[in-house]
């Protein structure tokens, strides 16, 4: 009996009719970061061969005309916690792959933090059937303030091997302690040990990270920031050979000091990918997912094609997703039509050779026949139901006004910490510590 490669490879040699050909199409080659006319067979979900217009001629069961629109490989977010969409797995599905992302590495700490190895059991298993390709790294601080936190476990280097050895747990995900791992608390030592032993990707989380203590975190194994936030700390990373994961999340955005970097380098780093981090169900809605990213770098100054690249192929290259990332032969047949690449609005997208989503709309209904146990399962353990005076601030004897600091979040997500007066209520509960933080979104 064949092998499904040995049947790829007779596909390829014209020996096996293809399931059907992608013709009319402007390719976007991520290897050479060209842009040329090209026709794409496919069989058993894989790309057979990538040819001229026209040479496939009679070679096909079908044929689907993609209109002269650009071809470009399934986007790749590299480093998202599903969790913050507060959406199932499957409906994360439903909300991403219409813009055109086909592959996500997950990081599951959230629900890790709740219920600890089950709650990354579930991902995988809620995922495992779905046209998304879902990839998980196995959280790396859980809790992720030790002692300042009420979590439902607590990961060490045991825990760290056994994730390793499940299906599709392909690294380490973002090591929080920097400060543990840089001045080798013990327990980050051998947590970060145990995926060196493995010999994966170790991502990390670095904020303001530069200089020495950069080069301490790398020579840890870490490789990987999504937290940078000026252009010197891009800088010093991409040139230290860390993998600068460029950022649009629901707080933070990187892209616009990204799009800059590589305007003045004219070229794209190898070690540029693009992630999203934590997004929020409106956001995914009305802004996009890894589409919205690379929108974001071409207009801080990246072209188009960079951006693609840096959505795809280097995404996938990252963690060693090499069946993945460029229409190329023997690449998964993920494909994203879009009619206008500086727009880049994705038209339709196929997951595995099958078209499945068309104009922002699935095709499909992932909604599973029976939910997952863990879905219906009550994780909240509160001493009494919330009311609204759980939520309300009160101010001090004798006052109405306090103090307060604010988080202020513009539309352009850029932060800054104000101190502002707060008109405060008679009632509600004394914070446990004033002046408190607030958030304000405008």
């Amino acid at each position: 009996m064949q092998s499904a490669r040995q049947r790829q490879v007779e596909a390829a040699r014209g020996l096996r009719p293809l399931d059907w050909v992608l013709e009319n199409i402007q390719l976007v080659n991520v290897y050479t970061q060209e842009v040329y006319p090209a026709e794409i067979g496919i069989f058993e979900g894989m790309i057979a061969h990538v040819g001229p217009p026209g040479c496939f001629a009679g070679s096909a069961a079908r044929r689907y005309d993609g209109r002269g629109q650009y071809a470009l490989p399934g986007l790749v977010d590299s480093h998202v916690h599903i969790e913050s969409s507060m959406m199932s797995p499957a409906a994360f599905a439903e909300a991403v792959i219409p813009r055109g992302t086909t592959t996500v590495v997950v990081d599951p700490h959230e629900i890790a933090n709740v219920v600890g190895l089950r709650g990354v059991r579930y991902m995988l298993e809620a995922t495992a059937d779905l046209p998304l390709r879902v990839y998980a790294q196995a959280p790396s601080c859980v809790p992720a303030v030790p002692g300042l936190e009420t979590a439902g476990a607590a990961f060490g280097p045991a825990e760290i091997r056994e994730m390793l050895t499940w299906e599709r747990v392909i690294g380490l995900a973002e090591v929080m302690n920097y400060v543990g791992v840089i001045q080798q608390d013990a327990l980050m030592s051998g947590v970060v040990g145990a995926a060196l032993e493995k010999g994966v990707p170790i991502s990390g989380h670095a904020p303001g990270m530069l200089n020495e203590a950069l080069s301490a975190y790398l020579i840890a194994g870490i490789s990987s920031d999504h937290e940078s936030y000026t252009a010197e700390e891009l800088w010093q990373k991409l040139r230290a050979g860390m993998t600068v994961e460029g950022r649009v999340s629901s707080f933070l955005e990187s892209m616009t000091a990204v799009g800059g970097i590589v305007r003045q380098l004219g070229a794209l780093p190898s070690n540029l990918v693009l992630c999203t981090d934590d997004i929020f169900p409106e956001d995914l809605a009305r802004h996009g997912h890894v589409d919205r990213v690379v929108r974001l770098g071409i207009a801080g100054g990246m072209t188009p094609v960079q951006a693609v690249c840096a959505g795809s192929l280097q995404g996938a290259l990252r963690h060693r997703l090499h069946h993945l990332g460029a229409l190329a032969p023997g690449k998964a047949a993920d494909i994203v039509l879009v009619p206008d690449l500086t727009a880049f609005v994705p038209d339709e997208v196929f997951c595995g050779g099958q078209l499945t989503a068309r104009q922002g709309k699935m095709l499909m209904d992932l909604r599973p026949a029976q939910p997952h146990p863990l879905e219906s399962e009550n994780t909240v353990h509160l001493p009494h139901p919330p009311c609204r005076e759980d939520f309300l601030l009160a101010a001090r004897p004798g006052r109405t006004e306090e103090q307060v600091h604010v988080l202020v979040v513009s539309p352009s997500l850029q932060r800054s910490l104000e101190t502002r007066a707060a008109w405060c209520c008679g009632r509600g509960r004394w914070p446990a510590r004033w002046p408190t933080t607030v958030t304000i979104w405008w």
